[in-house]
């Protein structure tokens, strides 16, 4: 199992080689409308949302490695498509295998973490290696940007094919982890069963606060995510600076905005831990959330150059978010059910921010390019539903996370 904890930090980082990341929104609009594009973006959420609690039960009755092997592959073809390409079709396609990747990864890296601290009798130490983990996929993704973004420039197609590469790399790694111990019994349950089990753990006070939240910390986390790259487009336009003898500036502005954001994310994720034991779970979490209203309703009220380095931040909620939250979660479910629910606990917010899209696409059906006016509106409706939000989930209860409500 120490092999498996070695390994974890390097699967993270070959896992978030996103050389894509600052430059998917400028290559899918430089050969499809707008509407197509946010139509390919519901595609892709919506086929996680098929597939992340399948995913989860197929983690949990399967286990963790093989699952983990099927998401490499599965980036691995949809990076090839997508660079090899250029329809509308095509894209579909890869935005599904896309989603194949990422649904069953989610919660099954986490679940053999634990999993493999468990069998070596450290389950106290799974906030560091949260922490660690997803600090080197961060700093990953901070080099890849960068890289992509420069290369992106003369193609953008680079940087799918470099991504390739990354998804590769993630597999050689997850061959080479070994299968952590579970009980029997508890990987034998049928998938009803198994989705029955996990709505009861609902019952306790924290997994259902817990599970609120990240329903809508999910939707609010990416919009800054879906819209920065056509704002900071729009920033480049109203400082004069834009191509220069047929190199596109922008891919590298948007990829160096990454890098610095991913490396941002990096030095907060290794803060989480002390951050929630300063705030408690519940006002850390909501410290979160709060950051990223304060960043939508910036980029909502002025299109400045400030807020465009401001948006440096807008990794910052998940970056410490998820250590806290897998770190409370993990202790109060039992093995054979802890992919399951870190998935359908997903999928609840992957359904949110799918439904999200499709409403923001009918806005856009005849915009051919974002405008000013158009993103304002878009980020102004998100940024009052995230207020909303925020004053609902501090008035609702929160157990102690020292104390669970049951036992796992």
């Amino acid at each position: 199992m120490n092999q498996n904890l070695k390994l974890y930090p390097y699967f993270q980082a070959c896992a978030s080689l996103h050389f894509w990341l600052p430059v998917f929104f400028l290559y899918f609009v430089s050969i499809l409308s707008v509407r197509e594009v946010l139509v390919l973006e519901a595609i892709y959420y919506w086929a996680v949302v098929t597939l992340e609690v399948p995913s989860g039960y197929f983690s949990d009755r399967i286990g963790r490695r093989p699952t983990l092997l099927i998401a490499g592959a599965a980036w691995t073809v949809a990076y090839l498509l997508f660079a090899s390409s250029q329809t509308f079709t095509s894209f579909a396609i890869a935005q599904i295998l896309l989603a194949v990747g990422m649904a069953f990864r989610s919660g099954t890296d986490s679940s053999l973490l634990y999993d493999s601290l468990k069998a070596a009798d450290r389950v106290e130490e799974i906030g560091f290696f949260e922490a660690l983990g997803q600090s080197y996929g961060f700093y990953a993704t901070a080099f890849a940007a960068l890289t992509g973004g420069i290369l992106s420039g003369i193609d953008l197609r680079f940087a799918y094919g470099l991504s390739a590469i990354g998804s590769i790399l993630a597999v050689r790694i997850a061959w080479r982890m070994t299968e952590p111990p579970r009980p029997h019994k508890e990987s034998e349950m049928g998938f009803a069963n198994q989705l029955l089990h996990c709505v009861k753990r609902l019952k306790n006070r924290t997994l259902l606060w817990i599970f609120m939240f990240v329903l809508s910390i999910t939707v609010f986390n990416h919009v800054p995510y879906e819209f920065f790259q056509p704002y900071l487009d729009l920033v480049m336009q109203q400082t004069g600076l834009g191509s220069n003898h047929g190199y596109e500036i922008t891919p590298v502005v948007t990829s160096l905005h990454v890098a610095l954001t991913m490396m941002v994310a990096g030095w907060g994720s290794r803060r989480a831990i002390l951050l929630q034991q300063k705030l408690g779970v519940k006002g850390a979490l909501l410290a979160t959330l709060l950051l990223q209203a304060i960043l939508m309703g910036l980029m909502s009220w002025i299109v400045h150059p400030v807020v465009a380095a401001l948006l440096l931040f807008r990794s910052i909620p998940r970056a410490l978010m998820t250590p806290i939250i897998n770190a409370t979660v993990h202790p109060r479910l039992n093995s054979g059910l802890r992919a399951t629910f870190l998935s359908l606990q997903s999928f609840a917010g992957r359904i949110c921010f799918g439904t999200a899209l499709l409403i923001s696409s009918t806005f856009t059906d005849e915009v051919q390019c974002l405008t000013g006016e158009t993103l304002s509106s878009i980020l102004m409706a998100y940024t009052l539903a995230s207020g909303v939000v925020f004053i609902g989930l501090a008035t609702l209860n929160i157990s102690s996370p020292s104390k669970p409500d049951e036992k796992p």
